[in-house]
């Protein structure tokens, strides 16, 4: 059975979850949606809030996943990862924050996952 976009996405974000918890990440929340746009999945490590944008491409795609990330994307990672820490308020504390991607192509036995630390920066 053919798996639409949306399914694949939750699999990909679910992989993706797995992976950060193994790596011994927190994972605070997924999905986190506002008028401004959605976070995939925010985590903390080491004081850190981690916000990560998970891009699924099917294998030999022309555009990779991390490439597939636009400029009008980032903006909206970042206004609503800002919508997130005022929401949290003080309930951050001293913590940090960074942009991470988790790029997945292919499925299955053959899928490959690429984890991008601090993918871009806030200026």
């Amino acid at each position: 059975m053919l798996k639409n976009k949306r399914e694949i996405g939750k699999e990909g974000e679910e992989v993706a979850a797995d992976y950060l918890r193994k790596k011994g990440y927190t994972i605070i929340t997924t999905n986190y949606q506002k008028q401004c746009g959605e976070i995939d999945i925010i985590a903390e490590i080491n004081k850190t809030i981690v916000f990560i944008e998970v891009k699924y491409r099917k294998q030999n795609a022309l555009v990779s996943a991390e490439e597939s990330i636009t400029h009008i994307k980032k903006q909206r990672l970042i206004k609503t990862a800002r919508h997130y820490i005022r929401e949290e308020g003080n309930k951050l504390g001293n913590k940090g924050f960074r942009f991470d991607v988790i790029a997945l192509s292919g499925l299955g036995e053959n899928q490959t996952l690429q984890h991008y630390e601090n993918a871009f920066i806030v200026t």
